[in-house]
């Protein structure tokens, strides 16, 4: 029993190194071709998204950076007899990206969401709240989680001897904050999602308007993120709330599923992009119309 759990841990372990690594060559070919090559046009109702696309860089080389450790530490199980908290410094940056990945997830469903009901206000006051600042609160709150686990929940980085996994050295109250947190925003952008996908039905099917290109591609990213949400976000963390020992059977299984989804999301974000913005040079420019979307 012990074997096939130390089997499945390492199959486990392999798949997320290999989706992890997948995805960084998509997202860097993607970022290349819009910030180096220009074959791919910069929209400015996608500069958040821009924003999105160079965390989810840092946050993969990071968990990228994590397993590659993991894999090599962990085929000397001394290590972790004679260096315990070690764990606890290589898992602990990748779930403090991931919890800030998701504030900025959530702002940009709520800007995509904001925009599509309310269009005019939105581009009237949306330009005086600049890109940055919000990069920052996602920034800030990031020194909040760490304020949680230290001030609040008062960890003293101390793990138990044998534990590899962060869980398993964490005390449960940032446990529980982590899992309503995760829970918690993930489902809000799932609500502001489908409230969004709700709008755009109604526009299509039942009032028959004309969305204009841009609208619809900004909209068209962020359900791309709620998909993935959905399969791949809440769902290790509803796994972990019913399932504590998970980790202990499977290994790092939220890194495994956050990975698989950043693989199928970058595929189709790419896919998108190359159709909608990609700057076809033999193409003569003509007239630029835009539709405006009344309230």
């Amino acid at each position: 029993m012990a074997e096939t759990m130390y089997f499945t841990r390492k199959i486990i372990t392999a798949c997320s190194m290999f989706f992890s690594s997948l995805s960084v060559i998509i997202y860097l070919k993607l970022i290349l071709a819009i910030f180096w090559f220009k074959t791919i046009r910069k929209a400015p109702e996608l500069s958040l998204f821009y924003w999105h696309l160079r965390f989810d860089i840092v946050c993969t080389l990071t968990q990228n950076m994590m397993i590659f450790i993991f894999v090599i530490t962990i085929q000397f199980e001394w290590f972790y007899f004679d260096h315990p908290n070690f764990a606890f410094y290589v898992f602990r940056p990748v779930y403090l990206l991931g919890n800030m990945r998701a504030l900025l997830l959530f702002i940009i469903a709520l800007d995509r969401t904001v925009a599509t009901y309310f269009p005019i206000k939105f581009f009237k006051y949306r330009k005086l709240i600049p890109t940055m600042a919000i990069v920052a609160v996602v920034v800030i709150y990031g020194v909040f989680d760490v304020f949680v686990l230290f001030g609040i929940c008062g960890e003293v980085i101390n793990v138990p001897v044998g534990c590899v996994m962060i869980l398993c050295g964490i005390r449960p109250c940032y446990v529980n904050y982590w899992l309503i947190y995760e829970k918690t925003v993930y489902a809000l952008v799932i609500a502001l999602c489908s409230f969004l996908s709700f709008k755009l039905f109604v526009w299509n099917k039942c009032q028959h308007l004309e969305i204009s290109k841009e609208l619809k591609r900004a909209n068209r990213l962020a359900l791309i993120d709620t998909f993935i949400i959905i399969f791949f976000d809440l769902l290790p963390p509803v796994v972990v709330s019913y399932v504590p020992n998970v980790f202990y059977y499977l290994g790092v299984i939220n890194t495994f599923f956050k990975t698989l989804g950043y693989v199928v999301e970058r595929c189709l974000i790419a896919g998108n992009l190359n159709r909608k913005y990609k700057n076809n040079k033999k193409s003569s420019a003509g007239p630029l119309t835009k539709t405006i979307v009344m309230n």
